[in-house]
């Protein structure tokens, strides 16, 4: 699927990727001849856009009063009242560096590149991020910073919290979406780190198009692996290239 922008101005970032063949042809095709397209103007993707990025700050700023806490031992959820800002955290301020990174290298952003961002930025506070930071402190280059090899917390969400903007610069192209999360945030992950960025971009991007919210998650499973949505287990082995064997990145639909 290609996105088309209409009424003037374009939004940068996504034309490129739509304009780049070789990516476009990651992307699910329609039933008929060449690929299906999705249609939109500038201001409604930049409303989409903005949805996501609010709705992922409100999200955090409602829940993160309550982490490690148990939730069921909570009477009610209350909103907290706005300051009319959203003050700078790790789940959305690493997209903001990716962002950064893109607008600095271009849409073709290497996670060598995103390595160089990070320090520039002071990216990573907790969790595999923070390690991730301290590796290219000591001089390791990614994709070795989210490896188990240096990187001891590489299985956890990091990579997950740090994906909606890979599905926000594919709008209705999952497979796009799970190329760029996959290959970027083995900054700070792998494997089954990598596997909830990939799952995260493919739910934003197939949102584009999807409105039936079973449907999202269903279709976004399948870029995890094709076993996802099968009662046959999946495989937990790593080949000689550091691809989990029996799963896919870039699944057909």
């Amino acid at each position: 699927m290609n996105a088309i922008f209409r009424n003037g101005g374009l939004v940068e970032l996504v034309v490129v990727i739509c304009s780049a063949s070789a990516w476009c042809s990651a992307a699910p095709q329609s039933k008929g001849a060449g690929h299906s397209q999705l249609a939109m103007s500038r201001a409604e993707y930049l409303d989409r856009a903005q949805a996501i990025w609010t709705g992922q700050m409100i999200g955090q700023w409602t829940g993160g009063q309550f982490e490690h806490r148990v939730a069921s031992a909570l009477k009610n959820t209350p909103l907290l009242r706005s300051k009319g800002y959203a003050p700078i955290d790790d789940d959305y301020y690493y997209e903001m560096v990716a962002i950064r990174a893109f607008e600095k290298y271009g849409i073709d952003l290497t996670v060598g590149q995103l390595g160089l961002q990070w320090p520039e930025n002071n990216a990573g506070s907790w969790g595999s991020s923070e390690q991730t930071l301290l590796l290219l402190k000591k001089g390791i280059k990614p994709p070795d910073t989210g490896s188990p090899r240096y990187n001891k917390l590489w299985w956890t969400i990091g990579p997950q919290f740090s994906s909606d903007v890979y599905g926000t610069l594919a709008p209705g192209m999952p497979n796009v979406a799970a190329e760029m999360a996959r290959r970027l945030t083995h900054i700070n992950g792998y494997a089954e780190g990598t596997d909830g960025a990939v799952f995260v971009s493919g739910l934003i991007s197939i949102a584009f198009v999807e409105s039936d919210s079973r449907e999202i998650v269903r279709k976004a499973t399948i870029d995890i692996s094709v076993v996802s949505v099968s009662p046959v287990p999946r495989h937990g082995h790593i080949d000689g290239g550091g691809r989990p064997i029996g799963r896919t990145d870039l699944c057909s639909r």
